[in-house]
C-alpha cells in the first residue's frame, strides 16, 4: 500500500548505514540467488550495501 511506504529521505535519516557490512552480509545474499527461492529472478542487480546506494541516490 503506498500510505505505508517510508519516503526515501526519512530513511536515509534513519542510518540506513550505520550498521557495519560484514563478509557475511554478501555471503547470505549469495546464498539466496543460489537457492531454488531465487529461481524466478533474472537480470537483476543486487546491492549489499546498507542501504548507502539508497543514499546516494536521495542526494
Amino acid at each position: 500500500m503506498v500510505a505505508d511506504r517510508v519516503p526515501l529521505a526519512q530513511f536515509a535519516d534513519d542510518g540506513a548505514t550505520t550498521r557495519e557490512q560484514l563478509p557475511s552480509d554478501v555471503a547470505d545474499a549469495v546464498a539466496f540467488l543460489a537457492s531454488a527461492s531465487a529461481r524466478q529472478l533474472t537480470g537483476q542487480f543486487l546491492d549489499v550495501d546498507g542501504g548507502a546506494s539508497l543514499v546516494r541516490a536521495a542526494r
